[in-house]
């Protein structure tokens, strides 16, 4: 059974401990594109994708 909850915590999912969370520890669920916009090989494959890594970086800096 799941329990959907809207997330209060400061931090992205990557970097969640939250065992309780399905998207806890997942990167992808850090993506605010609706839909992926890489194609081929690309698709989905976010530890390469330049768009997320500076998402990232900008986000981390907003919830320090």
């Amino acid at each position: 059974m799941f329990t959907l909850k809207e997330c209060t915590r400061k931090n992205l999912c990557i970097d969640c401990d939250n065992t309780q969370c399905y998207h806890a520890g997942q990167l992808i669920a850090d993506c605010p594109k609706y839909y992926c916009d890489r194609k081929g090989i690309l698709f989905e494959h976010c530890e390469s994708c330049s768009f997320l890594k500076n998402y990232q970086e900008e986000m981390r800096k907003e919830y320090d």
